[in-house]
């Protein structure tokens, strides 16, 4: 019976030794790995650009989001490099056609986002009720203020935002206007830089 209970010990151990996982009695592990992705780099904004009384402003209300920071910034007009921070100033009378941003994160991601031929038309102020007339105009536009009082600064934009003309003006006022047959924008601001009023005319 002894001889027995060894044999059949011995075989016991045998198979433990060929079957080590199928006999073990310890607890497994189970390691998951979950990679957390980051969410899509994505540049939010209605408009790449604002509009001073002596420059433009690009990513002025600009936001970026997703992606992993830091970023880099490429600003390029007809595809040339114009800037490389988010925030850049360039000459009021750059054309805003053919702009566009281009943001690449520390993954090396990139997105881009460009701007719209009629920028200028996004921004539909008109806090005072400013009168801009006659619309359609042919060789002179008068601006009547109304409520406003002081120095006012008028510019003109043709439809791809290019600035084609700026008068400084108080009270009601003629501007002599020499532009060919189109639609245009006018914008009026207070001597604060503050947009009081932008509006669309065509030239006939």
């Amino acid at each position: 019976m002894k001889n027995s209970l060894t044999l059949m010990w011995k075989i016991i151990w045998m198979f433990s030794m060929l079957f080590p996982i199928a006999l073990s009695t310890k607890p497994q592990t189970i390691v998951k790995v979950i990679v957390d992705q980051p969410k899509k780099l994505e540049i939010v904004a209605n408009e790449l650009f604002s509009q001073s009384a002596t420059s433009i402003i690009l990513g002025s209300n600009v936001k970026i989001e997703g992606g992993v920071s830091p970023y880099s910034y490429t600003w390029l007009k007809d595809s040339q490099p114009i800037g490389n921070s988010l925030v850049s100033e360039v000459p009021l009378n750059t054309s805003t056609s053919g702009l566009t941003l281009k943001v690449k994160d520390a993954n090396n991601c990139s997105c881009t986002k460009g701007a719209l031929l009629t920028g200028t038309t996004d921004i539909k102020e008109d806090l005072f009720n400013i009168g801009v007339y006659p619309n359609p105009a042919k060789d002179f536009l008068i601006i009547n203020p109304n409520k406003i009082e002081g120095t006012l600064h008028v510019s003109i934009f043709d439809s791809k935002g290019t600035f084609l003309l700026k008068k400084q003006i108080e009270g009601t006022s003629l501007i002599g206007i020499n532009l060919p047959s189109g639609l245009y924008f006018i914008r009026v601001e207070n001597t604060k830089k503050q947009i009081v009023a932008s509006k669309k005319f065509i030239v006939s």
